[in-house]
């Protein structure tokens, strides 16, 4: 672990401390959360927020994206905006509040309430309201200085989903039932949230949005083809759909043209909602929409699940993704070096591979290298192996510029693991006991297989003499000190004998394994014994690594654990926007992880480990990450020159500029710079910091 680093062409040490957060997420863009609500001001300027406590910004109309707030312990349902500049944001019991932009997010205090916060709304700067889970109403008079609770019933068990106003006087709030059934529910106000009148029309199936068109006009939607109209202002209901869809957000541009979205499509309305057509598909069957948000007539901005982000500038008849990235779910992965890498997207059934060339924060589908469908990889230095569903293997021995096509032995079989120790020695397992070994880079196999009885799911050699199987259903670890010629068996436990799952060897003597109950066992005798070291709170999916005698990492398919000395003692477990499941190391400084949803977040132990410190962080620089124009905002009151530069992870200069202080923002275009992490460090006469920023 490092402790300081001279960065070259400087005089500066920087001191470092541990990082909670280690690991960066790059790929899905710009998040994997997902996302609940969405609320743009202008073309340009727009937040979503989400799960994870997202609170993500744009000033470019959604290019590049600011993360303004995050906190894996909470949820944010729900963000409005009463101009450019201030705003609210509410979530589980909490109540946050902006006035310049979301560049600062106070909380505000709240009455107690059972309950959840799920939805804001203001009228005016002074006006709003928020509802909730148990019927949850609060009203702020004076911009959320004090909230007054209007009603919070437990009796009821009855959730508020959104609420809308026309004026401070005349509301209305939709929802269900939050157990035991699928009934929706609608109360109005005309006192401004003072007191409320349920309004439910018959057969109201889960109601999730609600739209005060005007004066007397409401629409609602919801399950099962809920679309609800009322026009004396929400006190009687017309049920204006019959279909079985069910829709997650309406909207009216006009008296005519109208959306639903539902999932992932939407339907379109030409006739003031009288007919529903006009069936768009606007995104894949694993991205729903959970919110739709229009700010000028026929544009409008819909987000959801995994970070989908979606815009629509003709009343929703074309829409754009404005995310970036595949909806892979990366189950292997493997580098050549910082840039290029292959990963395989989806499993035995679904796999493609998949390639980037920038380190992984792009992925496209390769279709160069033939014989695929490839299910598995392998890969160390310039090698790379992949396996497809044919029993043949596809190799390079040259970081991919020559391929070779290798048969194994049998078509009909399934490698659940395979590994090589050199560019000769290689070994695959698989169910039914099969085991088999080649000398010569695949060109030829030995069958060494077992009874059909054991099913192998793991292989791990340190050299062509040492290594160990794990047979999943014997719950058994195998061993051998002869390339395989002959096997012993040991167990992990005695009175209970628990699952291994992953298993992870320095040297013939010294491993360690993991179990599907979250122990991880070490041996210091080659696997002849084992004992307890940790105990985790998940291991269904977990793999062991070390990067060195001391550091390693355990990935149990939720969180990633660090150790520094052995695995005696690990760190809080960190958490990613969705399930990984695939882990690779290029060094003990470079790592990343892949997983459902697109999930890939990379390690760098130069800037991950080992952040800077500053006792004052007084510059602003945004957004992070970006893909073109990066902003750095000095203090206030700052009008001196600033030198600014940038370096990258090998401490050379790849940019730099000398500014006005007259100019607050600097804007730096940073579009040629190579995708991955860098240092900013800007210098005045009264003093000198640095701060970190990623590039996409």
């Amino acid at each position: 672990m490092k402790k300081f680093v001279l960065w070259t062409g400087t005089s500066l040490f920087f001191l470092f401390s541990f990082a909670q957060n280690e690991w960066t997420t790059i790929h899905p863009y710009p998040t994997l959360s997902n996302l609940i609500d969405v609320h743009f001001v202008s073309d340009n300027e727009g937040w979503v927020v989400g799960t994870e406590g997202t609170i993500l910004y744009t000033h470019d109309g959604g290019d590049n994206w600011e993360t303004q707030h995050s906190n894996p312990d909470e949820a944010l349902w729900s963000i409005f905006f009463i101009d450019d500049n201030e705003g609210w944001a509410c979530g589980w019991s909490s109540i946050y509040h902006t006035a310049d932009a979301g560049q600062s997010w106070n909380i505000q205090d709240a009455p107690f309430c059972m309950g959840d916060f799920t939805d804001v709304f203001f009228i005016n700067p002074d006006t709003g309201w928020i509802v909730g889970t148990y019927k949850i109403v609060l009203k702020t008079t004076d911009g959320g200085e004090t909230w007054i609770k209007i009603q919070n019933s437990i009796a009821d068990d009855k959730c508020f989903k959104r609420v809308d106003f026309y004026d401070d006087l005349h509301g209305c709030a939709i929802g269900d039932v939050m157990m035991g059934g699928n009934e929706g529910f609608i109360m109005v106000t005309d006192d401004g949230g003072l007191s409320w009148t349920e309004t439910t029309p018959a057969n109201s199936d889960r109601l999730t949005d609600v739209e005060y068109y005007n004066s007397m006009c409401i629409w609602t939607c919801g399950y099962d083809g809920s679309v609800f109209r009322s026009l004396d202002g929400g006190h009687t209901w017309y049920d204006e759909y019959y279909g079985s869809e069910s829709f997650d957000a309406i909207h009216f541009f006009d008296d005519d043209n109208g959306i639903l979205i539902s999932g992932n499509s939407v339907l379109l309305s030409f006739d003031a909602g009288d007919t529903w057509d006009s069936l768009v598909y606007i995104t894949s069957y694993f991205n729903s929409f959970q919110a739709f948000m229009s700010w000028e007539s026929n544009k409008g901005i819909a987000v959801g699940y995994d970070g989908i982000i979606s815009r629509t500038m003709d009343g929703g008849s074309s829409w754009e993704k404005i995310n970036k990235g595949l909806n892979a779910y990366f189950s292997k992965l493997g580098f050549f070096d910082s840039f290029n890498g292959y990963g395989i997207g989806g499993l035995w059934s679904t796999a493609q591979l998949l390639r980037t060339y920038d380190g992984g924060y792009n992925w496209e589908y390769d279709t160069i290298i033939p014989n695929g469908r490839f299910y598995n990889l392998y890969m160390d230095g310039q090698s790379c192996y992949l396996l497809n569903d044919s029993s043949q293997m596809m190799k390079t021995n040259d970081g991919g510029l020559n391929w070779e096509l290798l048969d194994i032995i049998s078509p009909e079989s399934y490698y659940s693991d395979f590994q090589f120790v050199n560019e000769n020695t290689g070994y695959c397992c698989g169910y039914e006991g099969e085991f088999v070994k080649t000398l010569n880079g695949g060109l030829s196999w030995e069958d060494m297989s077992f009874g059909s009885t054991l099913n192998l799911s793991k292989v791990f050699f340190v050299d062509d003499l040492y290594g160990w199987l794990i047979s999943y259903d014997a719950k058994e670890i195998l061993r051998t000190n002869n390339g395989g010629e002959t096997w012993s068996s040991s167990q992990l436990g005695s009175t209970i004998i628990y699952q291994p799952v992953s298993i992870f060897f320095h040297d013939e003597n010294v491993g360690y394994v993991t179990t599907d109950d979250g122990l991880l066992y070490k041996s210091t005798d080659g696997g002849k014994n084992w004992e307890i070291l940790y105990g985790f709170a998940s291991g269904s999916y977990s793999q062991i690594y070390f990067v060195s005698e001391t550091e390693g990492w355990y990935l149990d398919g939720f969180r990633m654990y660090h150790t520094f000395d052995g695995g005696s003692s690990w760190s809080d477990g960190e958490r990613f926007g969705s399930y990984p499941r695939s882990l690779f190391f290029l060094n003990e400084d470079e790592g990343w992880l892949g997983g459902a949803s697109g999930l890939i977040a990379k390690y760098d132990g130069i800037v991950g480990v080992a952040e800077p410190v500053h006792e004052e962080q007084n510059i602003l620089v945004f957004p992070n990450p970006t893909q073109g124009v990066l902003f750095v905002k000095m203090p206030d009151g700052n009008n001196a020159d600033v030198s600014i530069r940038i370096y990258n992870m090998e401490g050379k200069i790849v940019l730099q500029s000398i500014e006005s202080g007259n100019a607050n923002p600097v804007s730096l275009d940073v579009s040629q710079l190579v995708a991955g992490a860098y240092l900013l460090q800007t210098t005045t006469i009264e003093n000198q910091q640095m701060l970190k920023f990623v590039k996409h």
